[in-house]
């Protein structure tokens, strides 16, 4: 797998539906070379990344 660089990265307070967003968005970026991840920080906060692949 080859490096991917990170454009952008933001905690923010998690939500069992953050998963969607994150779905839904590289679902929309596909095309522009984006991708989303989304990982948990601990139980309350999540870390929305978006990377150039």
């Amino acid at each position: 797998m080859s490096q991917k660089r990170v454009i952008s990265s933001l905690e923010i307070s998690y939500c069992e539906d953050l998963y969607k967003v994150t779905d839904g968005l590289n679902k929309a970026l596909k095309t522009k070379d984006v991708i989303v991840g989304l990982s948990l920080k601990d139980d309350e906060t999540a870390i929305l990344t978006v990377y150039e692949s």
